[in-house]
């Protein structure tokens, strides 16, 4: 497969080497989000993780990606340093655009993405559901 994940022009829109933006998405259903009551301290739980966490990992899944959301399993041999940066920066495509309160999840957190993993992403988002909260700043 080859991922130097140039966009270009389709008959369905951009694409990706085959295949569309449309097919990273999961349905709105799916989409990660924070709720809209705070507590006093401003803390807000992640609305639905337990869907939002089936449909990445399956998405990520079958298109072989996986591995990218596992801390502790690092760059895969299967590719070059390249490869598996494209399939990183891919990945964190997919976990962050389907967040539909991304501002109120991310705030500033993972700032540079360029410098954060997909599994740091990962780690990050299944650590908050697990302590129950976020920081609903802008909420």
């Amino acid at each position: 497969m080859n991922m130097s994940w140039g966009f270009r022009s389709s008959g369905s829109g951009a694409s990706r080497d085959g295949f569309s933006i449309a097919e990273l998405m999961l349905p709105d259903h799916l989409l990660l989000r924070a709720t809209s009551t705070a507590d006093p301290e401003g803390k807000c739980m992640l609305g639905n993780w337990p869907a939002y966490s089936f449909g990445i990992e399956m998405l990520l899944r079958i298109r072989g990606l996986e591995g990218h959301l596992d801390e502790k399993k690092g760059r895969s041999s299967r590719v070059n340093a390249d490869q598996w940066q494209a399939e990183e920066d891919l990945c964190k495509l997919v976990i962050g655009f389907n967040v539909k309160d991304f501002a109120e999840v991310f705030g500033s957190s993972l700032l540079p993405i360029r410098e954060t993993t997909a599994a740091a992403m990962w780690s990050e988002l299944a650590g908050r559901f697990l302590a129950g909260e976020i920081n609903c700043q802008h909420m």
